[in-house]
């Protein structure tokens, strides 16, 4: 087993070191975020819920973990931008409470 965790060891500390400055997901997956330009743009309002579920054993000697995540995926449909964030606004005010 130690010789496991030294050749893991080893690979991870090889690694390049992954940045500090948040820069956020690859060029190819991020949509750029242009600034607000008047309530009546129409857009399409989508609302993405990620939970993610970790489990870790307490059985003493045998020790694992395991993990599963769900993703729903809502379409709230086509509004003008006032209306959308009329509805953002108000679930994260009901959050907060």
């Amino acid at each position: 087993m130690a010789e496991l965790e030294d050749l893991l060891r080893n690979l991870v500390n090889d690694l390049p070191s992954l940045p500090e400055d948040g820069i956020g997901p690859p060029s190819q997956e991020s949509l750029e975020r242009k600034p607000i330009r008047d309530g009546e743009s129409p857009v399409m309002l989508q609302k993405i819920i990620t939970e993610i579920y970790v489990f870790t054993s307490t059985n003493g000697d045998n020790l694992w973990y395991g993990a599963q995540s769900f993703q729903d995926v809502q379409l709230l449909g086509q509004m003008r931008l006032s209306e959308a964030l009329k509805i953002i606004e108000s679930r994260k005010t009901k959050k907060a409470k």
